[in-house]
């Protein structure tokens, strides 16, 4: 299996308003697609235009290039491979924050890959259930209803 494409989708409330609070209303996707036809989904709480540049940036030279190029044919299951390759290409542009947030984002996804071609909850591969209960939490990016939260969950799935 291999990573063909990798893309970050930036999504925003559509009635987003500057506020002085710490409640986010934007945030970002990360897909990353295989010839396989499997689709690992990842995200990131981070500045969604920023978290895109160093994703989605062109070919400087060998040390700066974006990070979703320099994956392009890479095995999803090799993330220590994954991890040092971005951490490399990352010289020029900083290798903190964003950037450590955006290969976050990203190997988020290369676990959702891995659990989906495994058939295997991404629990199990990251050693097994530690909880059988876990506090939902959620207050970042929701949509006003229920019909808006599912139509937002189907154009970014799609």
């Amino acid at each position: 299996m291999k990573i063909t494409r990798v893309e970050a989708i930036p999504v925003r409330q559509s009635n987003a308003v500057l506020v002085n609070n710490d409640s986010a209303q934007d945030g970002i996707i990360i897909k990353v697609h295989t010839d396989e036809g499997i689709i690992g989904y990842g995200e990131v709480d981070s500045s969604p235009l920023v978290i895109k540049a160093i994703i989605d940036a062109p070919v400087s030279h060998n040390l700066c290039r974006g990070l979703g190029q320099s994956i392009i044919g890479m095995d999803p299951f090799e993330t220590n491979k994954i991890w040092e390759t971005m951490y490399y290409v990352s010289t020029f542009y900083g290798r903190r924050g964003a950037t450590i947030q955006a290969m976050g984002g990203i190997d988020i996804a290369l676990w959702d890959i891995m659990g989906k071609a495994l058939n295997k909850p991404i629990y199990k591969l990251l050693g097994g259930e530690f909880r059988t209960k876990v506090r939902a939490y959620a207050s970042v990016l929701m949509p006003d209803t229920p019909e808006e939260c599912y139509d937002l969950t189907q154009k970014m799935c799609s």
